[in-house]
């Protein structure tokens, strides 16, 4: 809160609890009209006290409008009863004043970090091994946004900010070097503290200051020795020349499944012991195959009422009341906007073949792909159509990737990013995910990911497109 102008000692305290109006500054011994001096300072307090609700908010760069109306209604509530005290006894009055102001900028300090502490969350880092300046970045996992960055400055960094959605997954990172770093974040709107040099990124470093933090630390430990070795087995592979990958291939790509089971199994596990946590819930959505669908109801039902109300549940939700989909199943129909903003029903488009697109904006493989969707829509024109649905939570992310990529094809966005029914009913969990669909309205194929040429590749099989 910046310091107020000097006043008269007299009137001090009163400076405390200026408020602007329309830009000008207006002071609380100005009294409605008439009466003595003495009279008038008493009824001002009373007056601007009386008439509180009717104030202006405070205004600061740095809170938010329900950060500054508790800190008015703070300092009003310490500061009506001593106010008029003060006026009615003078000896009273040019004692305590001084002490009195010291004591509302107390007050008004601690609600002020209490707000900061309900409202958002506070980030803090201590890391050592980081060149100064190296700039570090928070993007969110499910938006694929990058939201916000920072300097590493003597080796500290500091985000402030309020998270929408709680608890949200993060992605810490930055690179020094050539050298991609990160950390893997789960938290709501709490004060967190990341402690560790850049050598224990990204499975050594220390994150406390939360709870549902802590629950997702025990997870990633479970299956984090597999996890380091199966990354190691693969970059192994891809260093090796392509006559050596041909020999050695699968025999690295054997030890590699034999990882990848142990790892399912222990998640498994893990959920069935731990589905009431966040971590838990947000694994069983990417298992959902692997429980029969009396299992995943079972599992379902014992889920506690905040679990069951987060967005992660809703994807067991949506997958006991439909099916999802897979090759040889007829589409899901659904309904989203266009570019123009005008609402399109999928099942209005399905008079040729139709490749429909998962796709985000921030998703680097999508960006990829772009260009030969591009050739694909002018190559088989006649007999297939291009439809991408947009995972991007924000439409102005959207409607800028589409001119960036030159999207010359239908794209769709209906603004709920991957907690869409329709991608939790195509069962999408990666992206770019493509499904071909014929003109009786089967789906014929699906795939995730892209590789140059690798869309084309795909179509030639179906000789019919």
């Amino acid at each position: 809160m910046p310091c107020p102008p000097e006043r008269p000692k007299r009137i001090r305290i009163l400076d405390f609890l200026l408020v602007r109006s329309g830009g000008q500054k207006t002071r609380h011994r100005d009294p409605p009209a008439g009466g003595t001096p003495t009279q008038l300072n008493r009824r001002a307090v009373r007056f601007k006290v009386e008439t509180r609700s009717e104030w202006p908010t405070l205004k600061s760069q740095s809170l938010t409008d329900a950060k500054q109306m508790l800190t008015c209604q703070v300092l009003i509530t310490f500061s009506k009863p001593l106010l008029e005290y003060s006026f009615r006894h003078k000896p009273f009055n040019k004692i305590v004043m001084k002490k009195l102001g010291k004591l509302l900028l107390i007050i008004c300090t601690v609600t002020i970090i209490s707000c900061n502490n309900q409202n958002g969350y506070v980030l803090t880092g201590y890391l050592t091994g980081f060149p100064d300046s190296t700039k570090i970045y928070l993007q969110n996992l499910s938006t694929q946004e990058t939201f916000d960055s920072a300097f590493i400055i003597k080796n500290k960094f500091v985000f402030r900010g309020k998270l929408q959605n709680v608890p949200e997954q993060i992605w810490l990172n930055s690179r020094v070097d050539n050298q991609f770093i990160y950390a893997n974040l789960l938290i709501g709107n709490e004060n967190v503290t990341i402690k560790g040099d850049i050598k224990d990124f990204p499975w050594d470093v220390k994150i406390s200051g939360s709870r549902i933090q802590d629950d997702y630390n025990y997870r990633l430990n479970l299956t984090k020795a597999f996890i380091i070795k199966r990354d190691s087995l693969v970059k192994s592979f891809l260093k090796l020349s392509p006559e050596i990958q041909e020999e050695k291939g699968k025999e690295i790509w054997d030890k590699v499944k034999i990882l990848d089971d142990t790892t399912h199994s222990l998640i498994i596990s893990y959920v069935k012991s731990h589905l009431n946590t966040y971590p838990g819930i947000i694994d069983l959505g990417y298992l959902t195959n692997s429980f029969t669908k009396d299992t995943l109801k079972a599992m379902y039902e014992r889920l506690s009422p905040e679990i069951k109300a987060s967005r992660f549940a809703k994807i067991i939700e949506i997958t006991l009341k439909d099916k999802i989909s897979e090759i040889g199943d007829i589409y899901h129909d659904f309904e989203a906007i266009n570019k123009n903003g005008q609402k399109i029903k999928f099942s209005e488009l399905t008079r040729k073949y139709i490749l429909l697109d998962f796709t985000s904006a921030n998703c680097g493989p999508c960006v990829q792909s772009a260009e030969e969707l591009r050739l694909i829509d002018k190559t088989y024109n006649d007999s297939l159509t291009i439809i991408s649905f947009s995972e991007d939570a924000k439409k102005e992310i959207w409607i800028n990737s589409l001119k960036r990529d030159s999207v010359s094809w239908i794209s769709l966005w209906d603004g709920k990013g991957t907690f869409s029914e329709t991608c939790i009913k195509y069962g999408v969990q990666g992206i770019p995910a493509f499904f071909l669909i014929a003109p009786n309205g089967k789906i014929i194929d699906k795939w995730v990911g892209y590789g140059k040429g690798s869309l084309e590749n795909k179509l030639k099989k179906f000789k019919n497109i």
